[in-house]
This record gives structure tokens, C-alpha cells and sequence, in this order.
């Protein structure tokens, strides 16, 4: 039901959605934002470890991930 919330208030109008560690995230959720991001005026920003053997990505999110409007930026390590 909140996703069919955000879905409605993103077609109507721009807005930012942010994921932080979006490898943890469910199948259908990737199939969610892969939606947002053709349907709607949303920009996501999504931050994401590398996938595990043991969790690899979703089908969703491969295509989100591998789409040519999606920018990527590697960070390096973080210092303090």
C-alpha cells in the first residue's frame, strides 16, 4: 500500500528517493524503483556494497543497475 502511495506522489510531482546499503533490498522493491524510474519524474539515488555470491541481484535490479541513464560513481576508501 505505501509503495502504491509513493508511486501516485511521484507521477504527480518530482521528487528524490534515496536507498541506503540497496543490495539488502527485496526483489520486489528493485521491481518498485525499476518502475519509479521509468514511470515517474523521481530521481533515485540509490548507495550499494558489491553483490555477493550469496546474495546476488535480482533481474531488477541488474537492469536498473546496467541501464544507460543510470550514473555510477565509485567511491574510494573513506578517510577520516
Amino acid at each position: 500500500m505505501q509503495l502504491k502511495f509513493y508511486f501516485q506522489f511521484a507521477v504527480s510531482q518530482p521528487c528524490l528517493f534515496t536507498v541506503d546499503n540497496a543490495q539488502f533490498i527485496d526483489e520486489e522493491s528493485w521491481d518498485f524503483l525499476e518502475d519509479l524510474s521509468a514511470d515517474s519524474h523521481a530521481i533515485l539515488v540509490l548507495s550499494l556494497r558489491p553483490f555477493s555470491s550469496s546474495n546476488p541481484p535480482c533481474e531488477a535490479a541488474i537492469r536498473l543497475i546496467g541501464h544507460d541513464m543510470t550514473k555510477k560513481i565509485k567511491l574510494g576508501e573513506l578517510i577520516c
